[in-house]
């Protein structure tokens, strides 16, 4: 994987009453508010290097309590797309969680789209190779065994 890139490739989105943390001062928001409970940790996040991720229907939100950042809806029916290309301004590999939704076509700029995909194909298809590999391996195991 490139080495710009942190991968959060294993990220799952959790959930929480985000609305009422952030009432409660639990959490902060940056670039929106969240308005849904989903959100995706970022690991190692660098709030002095933090990218906008405006305009892509998500907002960066801080946990109080242990300093942590995270990925959070801001508005209602995001595009998986928009979130991994959040992710991608943001130095980040997005969850394979995320990747396996991106099947209809993107709600991004054409640039955009484009960085999600050439990102996503650099970190699958050598996964994919080693997968076939393993399957060969496998298969030649299975046709030596005589039982």
């Amino acid at each position: 994987m490139d080495e710009k890139y942190i991968d959060a490739s294993k990220i799952l989105a959790q959930e929480a009453p985000l609305t009422e943390m952030l009432s409660q001062g639990v959490i902060r928001s940056h670039q929106g508010e969240p308005i849904e409970t989903l959100y995706y940790t970022l690991p190692a996040f660098d709030p002095k290097k933090v990218s906008p991720v405006a305009g892509l229907g998500v907002c960066l939100i801080r946990f109080e309590t242990d300093s942590t950042w995270a990925l959070a809806k801001n508005r209602h029916h995001v595009d998986p797309w928009e979130i991994a290309a959040a992710f991608v301004r943001l130095g980040y590999f997005p969850p394979l969680q995320l990747i396996e939704q991106l099947s209809k076509s993107p709600n991004l700029t054409p640039s955009e789209a484009h960085e999600v995909i050439e990102i996503v194909l650099e970190v699958v298809t050598p996964r994919i190779q080693q997968l076939i590999d393993i399957r060969t391996n496998l298969t030649k195991i299975k046709q030596s065994l005589h039982w």
